[in-house]
């Protein structure tokens, strides 16, 4: 039911074609583009580590309408 609700929530965003920027402006918090990744993801790496990933989770559940 609750996969269900996010599913269907994030359905409705690419519906009304809402341009996520978000990546782009959390990198605004930093000197430059090598300090951004140091601190969002693994080193060597292209995935979120955990700064990262807290980062892209508090900016989906500032989308949801609850």
């Amino acid at each position: 039911m609750q996969f269900d609700y996010f599913v269907n929530e994030f359905q409705d965003l690419k519906n009304q074609n809402v341009e996520v920027n978000f990546i782009k402006n959390m990198y605004d918090q930093y000197k430059n583009a090598y300090e951004a990744y140091k601190n969002l993801f693994f080193i060597n790496d292209i995935h979120w580590n955990k700064r990262g990933n807290e980062q892209v989770a508090k900016e989906i559940l500032s989308k949801i309408n609850f």
